[in-house]
């Protein structure tokens, strides 16, 4: 077989590019980076995690009570169990402490010591009300905690946590009033960080005050002080305990509040620089010394609102990475060069984070995937290295498959042209035709990517969507397989549901084209002309109302207490009699008598009738032909394709039509149907479960497209 060679030759070099290109995508999108989830104990939730500062490994503790030790890789090292049951509150480790500080739901706090393989627990103290921040220095661990309204602080000796503390304060906005100044207390502050360097404790609150304090509380120690040493202070103490202090009492050295507009949501302290690394309420990412005021060149726009402490600083590397409220991204800022380095996606709903010491993974806590628990948490386990390339390897990778497909296409065409007689002058000169109407070809081709944006990606997309675990509460999309499936055809209701989509199916397709076939018949064997041009506008006159309006016609003015039908019944039955509650007791036939008469697409058959040649009655007359078998054996055989049309178009209407169930019922009264529950489920913000239902809605209508469109093929072939 003689071939064209210069197509051969294009064949060849476009198989071989469309092979490695769609190779490449498909290696590119394989070897995408992926969250590794690390599991807890079976019905367990994690709660927090924390690094170590003594190896590589860090630490998780869940809703059960279990501490557990992981490697970087997320190997389990060791485990032991704080309060059998107790969910742990929170899991505190810090390079000047040498072990960890673990708070249990019941407020007991216990020590914990690492010993590589195993953790040693030891019972400290009870701390009623919990504890809101710590800070470590080299000899003292100082608390933050919530008392009533007001946050205190209390400075406990490292080697003697269970006995009193060393030293108590309280904290306030300190303001300077003309020779004065006033220490008003801070009710319902939000505690976002607390840090220790040698000579001050410093806290930052969500509501944009920054606190640098004296570590004795020598100067916000006042509800702890008699009245002489209030006295010695000339300290006046209101009643709302605002105190006032002379200016020759007060040193800023001692208690300084400093506000700003920077109101954190999420802060670190890196303690090699002296150095705090703020993300705020507004967005913005700052870099601030420790008397408060923004260091230049440290100034960042973040994409979205971080999320309240979701904030991991990477001492070693310097790295901080920065999690938000509404979006799965994170955003990894190295501090050493005030440049942002990267914003990947890892996860939505993030509200802790941590990096152990090698880091080469972030340890994140979010949103789960348990529908009966909302409040369950998952525990991810990203690659740092690997989270930068995540936008690229993506990109990369459709760009790949794309221009992969192309090459493909162009690769079938040359193949053509190269082994079929003559196909290469029939595409030149269609290509010569398609140039001479670039226009038409044009409109053509915008209209063709509209289709494709607007229809089949969002189509494409929900079927794909309906494999997935995605909720508005729960943005992360967790790949479920087929429970979306299983769910909706093991649940009675939704059984129940499917059970009332059939019969509404076999009824509006017997109302679509039995009523309107006896009406058009009717109607083409009337010859007064005036009589039929008033039937046939009595009869079309329903159609002009909108479809609420006859809905609300049906549900109030005939199915309602008061409504049409229960007048005459009461006309018969007596005054007192009980009214019927016609969609209560009887949802699913008076659903279906929606409508009557079902005059419907009378007007397509009657136009059809129309058409018939009337030499054909003239025929069936001389013959003697009854006239319901002249209907059966000329009239309906001649309408047929009309017919076809209004069964195809009926089917799809009834599967569609959730409007006639939605307002009337709401599908109470067993009148549910598979396309209400699917709306209710979108509204819910059910996603995923949404999408099974409308993919399963998608395989009933292709049925009756895919027969529409195989009665139009035959017609344009007679």
């Amino acid at each position: 077989m003689k071939c064209n060679k210069k197509a051969f030759v294009t064949m060849l070099v476009s198989a071989i590019l469309a092979l490695a290109l769609l190779l490449t995508g498909g290696i590119l999108l394989s070897r995408m980076p992926h969250n590794s989830v690390v599991a807890s104990a079976e019905g367990t939730t994690v709660t927090k995690i924390a690094r170590s500062y003594t190896d590589d490994g860090w630490y998780y503790g869940d809703s059960a009570g279990n501490l557990v030790k992981l490697s970087e890789e997320g190997e389990k090292l060791a485990e032991t169990v704080i309060t059998e049951g107790q969910g742990i509150r929170s899991v505190a480790s810090d390079p000047k402490l040498d072990g960890l500080l673990v708070l249990d739901e019941a407020y007991d706090l216990f020590w914990v010591k690492d010993k590589g393989n195993s953790l040693e627990k030891q019972f400290i103290r009870a701390f009623p009300g919990g504890y809101l921040s710590l800070a470590v220095d080299d000899d003292f661990v100082y608390f933050a905690v919530p008392a009533s309204r007001y946050t205190r602080f209390a400075k406990y000796d490292k080697n003697d946590l269970a006995g009193e503390p060393v030293a108590r304060g309280q904290m306030y906005t300190c303001v300077k009033q003309g020779a004065k100044y006033s220490f008003q207390p801070v009710v319902s502050g939000t505690v976002v960080g607390m840090y220790a360097d040698e000579d001050h404790l410093f806290v930052v609150t969500g509501e944009g005050q920054y606190h640098r304090i004296a570590k004795d509380f020598s100067l916000n120690d006042f509800p702890f002080l008699s009245a002489d040493e209030l006295k010695d202070l000339n300290a006046e103490i209101a009643g709302d305990g605002t105190v006032t202090l002379d200016a020759g009492s007060y040193d800023a050295a001692k208690y300084r509040t400093a506000r700003k507009q920077l109101a954190a949501k999420s802060v670190s302290y890196d303690e090699a620089n002296a150095r705090f690394y703020v993300a705020s309420a507004d967005a913005e990412f700052a870099a601030l010394d420790k008397s408060f005021n923004e260091i230049e060149g440290y100034s960042h726009k973040l994409p979205n609102t971080p999320a309240t402490g979701a904030m991991a600083f990477h001492r070693e590397s310097g790295t901080v990475y920065i999690a938000y409220n509404n979006i799965s991204s994170v955003t990894a800022i190295d501090t050493n060069a005030g440049r942002v380095l990267y914003q990947a996606d890892v996860a939505f709903y993030i509200t802790n984070m941590a990096v152990p010491s090698g880091g080469n993974r972030l340890l994140v806590i979010c949103s789960g995937s348990n529908r009966d628990n909302p409040d369950y948490k998952e525990l991810y386990s990203a690659d740092i290295h690997t989270l930068s390339r995540k936008g690229t390897m993506n990109t990369l990778g459709i760009l790949s498959l794309v221009f992969g497909a192309l090459a493909l296409a162009v690769a079938i065409f040359a193949a053509l042209a190269a082994f079929r007689k003559g196909y290469a002058e029939r595409c030149v000169v269609t290509l010569k035709g398609m140039a001479r109407n670039w226009v038409t070809y044009l409109i053509i081709l915008g209209s063709l990517a509209m289709l494709i944006l607007f229809c089949y990606y969002p189509g494409i997309s929900s079927m794909l969507m309906s494999f997935f675990d995605y909720t508005r509460d729960n943005p992360t999309m967790h790949f479920n397989n087929f429970e979306n499936y299983i769910e909706i055809f093991t649940n009675s209701d939704n059984l129940l549901a499917f059970r009332n989509m059939l019969i509404f199916l076999v009824s509006d397709i017997v109302i679509a084209l039995v009523p309107p076939v006896v009406f058009a018949f009717c109607l083409s064997l009337m010859r007064n002309k005036s009589y039929g041009t008033f039937a046939r506008i009595v009869l079309f006159l329903p159609s002009v109302l909108p479809g609420i309006a006859t809905l609300l016609i049906w549900t109030r003015g005939i199915y309602g207490v008061d409504g049409v039908l229960n007048l005459v019944y009461k006309i018969f039955a007596g005054e007192d009699a009980s009214s019927i509650l016609f969609l209560q007791d009887y949802g699913i036939p008076s659903l279906i008598m929606m409508g009557f008469p079902f005059v419907g697409s009378y007007l397509i058959f009657y136009g059809a009738l129309m058409n018939v040649p009337s030499s054909y009655y003239e025929a069936a007359e001389l013959d003697g032909c009854p006239l319901l078998k002249r209907m059966a054996m000329i009239d309906l055989p001649m309408i047929s394709s009309q017919i076809k049309y209004v069964f195809i178009l009926a089917f799809i209407q009834s599967v569609q039509n959730f409007g006639r169930v939605l307002m009337t019922t709401d599908g109470q009264f067993g009148t549910n149907i598979p396309i209400v529950l699917m709306y209710k489920k979108l509204q819910a913000g059910d996603y995923g479960l949404s999408s099974a239902y409308a993919t399963l809605m998608f395989l009933v209508l292709i049925v009756a497209t895919v027969f529409n469109m195989k009665i139009k093929t035959e017609e344009c072939d007679i």
